[in-house]
């Protein structure tokens, strides 16, 4: 009887030590939004809060922060909700890898939101750059051309109004982005 006993504790104990773990990766898991292995170590995407509506976000490179939103910090990426990858290029030069992020903004105002470049090295360094403004309109093209990255903005018409709103290139190179001058519109 007391063996019975004795057993029955062993493996409750056993399944404690198991499942506690377990579920708290779980619920960590439940938290990470997108992940991607790189040359550099694997990127992951968490969300810090709760809810659809999230803004608290921290984005990892292994152990390491690239950036962390908690709330109260002022910067290009305070205001926007958990980013997305959009795409990722191997070799552009300097780096090893470069990952292509937005930041889709809530509701209907804007279908768009924040553009912006992660440059990996294969020892883990990394650059963060500038984010692109984007709020909304058809989709961006983003393609490598040239040994570069390019983001192309198509122009239309306004979401209310009259008008035409030119379109915009944009360019990663060197770990920086830039804004290409637009050519003037002719009116005829």
């Amino acid at each position: 009887m007391r063996g019975m006993r004795r057993e029955r504790l062993r493996l409750a104990l056993i399944f404690l030590i198991v499942s506690v773990p377990a579920a708290a990766a779980a619920q960590d898991a439940g938290r990470v939004k997108e992940r991607l292995m790189t040359p550099a170590g694997e990127i992951r995407i968490t969300q810090l809060d709760e809810g659809a509506l999230g803004n608290k976000f921290a984005v990892t490179l292994g152990d390491k922060s690239v950036l962390q939103i908690e709330g109260g910090e002022e910067g290009p990426f305070s205001d926007s909700p958990v980013p997305t990858i959009l795409k990722h290029f191997d070799a552009v030069s300097p780096y090893d890898k470069v990952v292509v992020f937005q930041q889709n903004m809530w509701g209907n105002a804007c279908d768009g939101g924040p553009i912006w470049f992660l440059g990996l090295k294969r020892d883990g360094s990394f650059n963060v750059s500038e984010p692109i403004d984007f709020c909304g309109g058809r989709p961006p093209t983003i393609a490598r051309a040239a040994g570069r990255i390019v983001v192309t903005i198509p122009g239309g018409p306004p979401n209310r109004g009259r008008g035409y709103i030119p379109g915009e290139t944009w360019v990663y190179e060197n770990g920086r982005v830039r804004q290409l001058r637009q050519a003037r519109r002719s009116r005829r």
